[in-house]
């Protein structure tokens, strides 16, 4: 799905599209832009199966089981500092966090004791825009109080 979005921009799929303009933090970033944004991050869908098509699909309860299953695997692979949770509705399926700054700003602590901090937010089926997006990177990269 990353590679198909850096191919072409904008390519008139709205989350793809919108995802772009978000990481880049513009309307109207260039191909080069979106290419270079797409590679500086790690992109995951929580439920690791399908859903069916169409947009606001639910997973299954077999789908939220193999996520939580494999969340724990998944942070310790890519050992993000900043998660931005693309969707409220899912936030609450996710598992406890183990750092509280606020209901939709939480932490995991990864296996090298750092800590991973999510932010979770409305979906683009929820009405995100790329600069609500745009903004709420901005706030997960501003410096951590110690």
């Amino acid at each position: 799905m990353v590679r198909y979005a850096m191919t072409a921009f904008p390519r008139r799929q709205r989350f793809l599209d919108m995802v772009s303009r978000g990481i880049c933090g513009k309307h109207a970033p260039s191909l080069t832009e979106v290419t270079a944004a797409w590679e500086s991050i790690a992109f995951t869908n929580y439920v690791p199966i399908s859903v069916g098509f169409g947009s606001r699909k639910r997973p299954s309860p077999k789908g939220w089981k193999q996520a939580d299953d494999e969340w724990q695997l998944v942070l310790a692979e890519l050992k993000p500092r900043n998660i931005i949770v693309l969707g409220l509705g899912m936030w609450g399926y996710m598992p406890a966090t183990q750092v509280l700054a606020s209901k939709n700003i939480q932490g995991y602590r990864l296996p090298d004791d750092s800590i991973a901090m999510c932010r979770a937010t409305w979906h683009p089926a929820g009405g995100l825009s790329w600069s609500t997006l745009a903004a709420e990177i901005a706030a997960a990269e501003q410096p951590r109080e110690s």
